[in-house]
């Protein structure tokens, strides 16, 4: 599974299921760099179940390309 730019809202990583409902397109954004494809899509389908907009960087370049083109109101990170 590779690690998607941009999340698709609602879909379960764990059951691929769909689930509850979509951000709102003026909900805080958020990127999540991680480089584990589950555990980014965990975080990032956690988060979008609380109404958040989340975008996924798979490592920390990636994640700072993003922070500088448009920066996101929280960044989390993994710092392994």
């Amino acid at each position: 599974m590779e690690i998607q730019t941009q999340h698709e809202a609602g879909h379960c990583p764990i059951c691929n299921g769909s689930h509850r409902h979509e951000p709102h397109w003026e909900a805080e954004r958020i990127i999540v760099a991680e480089d584990d494809t589950s555990i980014a899509n965990l975080i990032a389908y956690n988060l979008e179940q609380e109404g958040y907009r989340v975008t996924l960087a798979a490592d920390g370049m990636e994640a700072l390309r993003q922070l500088r083109k448009t920066p996101p109101d929280l960044l989390v990170l993994d710092l392994l």
